[in-house]
């Protein structure tokens, strides 16, 4: 049973960073936040520290660092470990979701300032060639 947060140089071209997540896939679950990934495994008790160390040099990642939750703080059943990535999931597809709605948010907003400025484009336009129009009818009602 191990949970950790790895880092390492994951911009490393030597790495293979598919590689990797599918190897820790695996033996169990994982997260990536922050430029950190996450490991969790709670089936296996061969699963250690060691392990996750030689899936990392095997997928190209020799500098690195595993972080280990002690027993203090690691989680001791499954849900509980499961939850604490559920958790962190939950966190940041929230803040994707309020980042991708403030986007959105933005780009409507400039979209419908860009629609109001045509539109009175459109009127001054549409005013100045009925306000032509009626200059002409008077000048031709004059002669």
């Amino acid at each position: 049973m191990i949970c950790c947060k790895i880092t390492a140089d994951y911009v490393n071209p030597q790495g293979n960073f598919n590689k990797l997540l599918q190897s820790l896939a695996q033996y169990g679950s994982f997260l990536w936040e922050d430029n950190n990934l996450y490991f969790s495994n709670v089936d296996d008790l061969d699963v250690n520290q060691n392990k996750v160390a030689l899936i990392l040099k095997k997928s190209g990642y020799r500098d690195h660092f595993i972080f280990v939750y002690d027993k203090e703080h690691e989680p001791r059943e499954s849900e509980y470990i499961n939850g604490w990535i559920l958790d962190k999931l939950i966190k940041i597809n929230y803040n994707l979701y309020e980042n991708q709605s403030q986007e959105l948010f933005r780009n409507i907003s400039h979209g419908l300032d860009l629609l109001d400025e045509e539109l009175e484009r459109l009127q001054n336009s549409f005013a100045e060639e009925e306000s032509e129009a009626e200059d002409d009818l008077t000048k031709g009602g004059q002669n």
